[in-house]
């Protein structure tokens, strides 16, 4: 009787979890993920209880709101590389050697180019979910700062960040570790079936055909032609390779694989090939794999340096366009747990200090300053948040 009350409780819970979103908007994250259930939308929404939950899981939603809202007239001017989904925690430390880390967006599923006014408010929003009593002026003033090239003072918070990721630098974490040494897939992780199995032998194949190739100018096109019958060199394997399928968050629903290559040497080199689908701001354009594949390839160019392309370029494998992204990229993220249990007078200076190093990834792709009123924007921001709130219920 005790575990019936029990399960009673938790549906009940799930059910109300899912009341509280209207119907037409179900009906428009349906049409915003056409390969997901409507089950497993609502899934995503059960796994998302707080307000800032819900706007980092659905990015796609937000550019389709603006387009259909009162202010969308001032998101059509400062076209630019978009981060797509900048947000609090998509921000951290990217380890570049062992005497440097890079701050930086830390995500780039959702870079492409659009409106930066458009990237800049749902950063504003998003971090106005978290600190209610942030102000517009001050956050403006931030991003402009940066925009204009001048320095973004850190906090001690964010400092303490670096000497983290400095002291990591690009080992595995204890979570990825143990999954290699007991070459085992558990917990979120999935055994690979042959299918995987055999795509992942063509990575190895693909990845080096790519690199050798391309020293000699040999056209992308003809390098995935060869693809198919060129064998990698004896001297890298796969260890050991994990499937994994998020159920939360903006990246929920795609398959990704968690793969660790071994060097003849010994080295292990861990990465996650992760499905490199449509931008989020891209939701209402036909963008052609080509297309999402250049604009991803300048973003990493332009967000993390030329040296960091080798452990992100995009590859091809059965017609499917996958992104990789090292396993010790996230070591040093801000994370929303962490930022909670920071001293009360730091949070808005981290919040200010993200606002400032985006109006530097900004400045490369587009140096032209802000042009929007201060006026204009507090009226935008207010409209887009009172529509989010009405239509997911909260």
């Amino acid at each position: 009787m005790k575990s019936f009350f029990l399960t009673f409780l938790i549906l009940s819970s799930a059910w109300a979890q899912d009341s509280k979103v209207p119907e037409a908007t179900l009906g428009r994250l349906s049409k915003l993920y056409p390969d997901q259930s409507l089950e497993f939308i609502k899934e995503r929404l059960n796994n998302a209880p707080t307000e800032f939950n819900k706007w980092r899981s659905f990015p796609p939603y937000y550019y389709e709101m603006i387009k259909r809202s009162e202010v969308s007239d001032l998101f059509k001017n400062r076209m630019g590389l978009c981060a797509g989904d900048p947000h609090l925690e998509n921000f951290g430390y990217i380890s570049e050697s062992k005497e440097k880390s890079l701050f930086t967006l830390n995500d780039l599923d959702d870079v492409t180019e659009c409106s930066l006014d458009m990237d800049l408010m749902r950063l504003f929003i998003g971090q106005k979910m978290i600190r209610p009593d942030l102000k517009a002026d001050a956050f403006l003033t931030s991003y402009k700062n940066g925009l204009a090239g001048k320095s973004c003072p850190a906090p001690d918070f964010i400092k303490s960040l670096e000497a983290d990721s400095l002291k990591k630098g690009r080992a595995l974490s204890k979570k990825n570790k143990a999954l290699l040494d007991s070459m085992t897939c558990t917990g979120e992780y999935a055994p690979l079936s042959e299918s995987e199995r055999l795509m992942l032998d063509e990575f190895i194949q693909a990845e080096n055909l790519t690199a050798s190739c391309q020293k000699h100018g040999v056209l992308k096109a003809d390098v995935q032609a060869m693809a198919k019958n060129f064998s990698g060199p004896e001297s890298q394997e796969i260890a050991h390779a994990c499937s994994r399928t998020k159920e939360s968050g903006g990246s929920a629903g795609g398959k990704r694989f968690v793969i660790f290559r071994k060097s003849s040497l010994g080295v292990v080199d861990a990465f996650e090939l992760k499905p490199l689908s449509k931008a989020a701001p891209d939701f209402d354009l036909s963008v052609t794999d080509d297309k999402r594949e250049e604009v991803f390839v300048q973003a990493v160019k332009t967000y993390l340096g030329p040296a960091m392309k080798e452990f992100y370029y995009p590859v091809r494998l059965q017609n499917k366009l996958y992104q990789r992204r090292p396993l010790w990229a996230g070591n040093a993220a801000v994370k929303a747990e962490d930022f909670d249990k920071s001293l009360e007078s730091q949070k808005e200076d981290v919040i200010l200090f993200e606002s400032c190093k985006l109006g530097g990834l900004h400045a490369r792709s587009n140096p032209g300053t802000f042009e929007l009123s201060l006026k204009d924007w507090e009226r935008a921001s207010s409209s887009l948040e009172t529509q989010f709130r009405s239509e997911f219920g909260q």
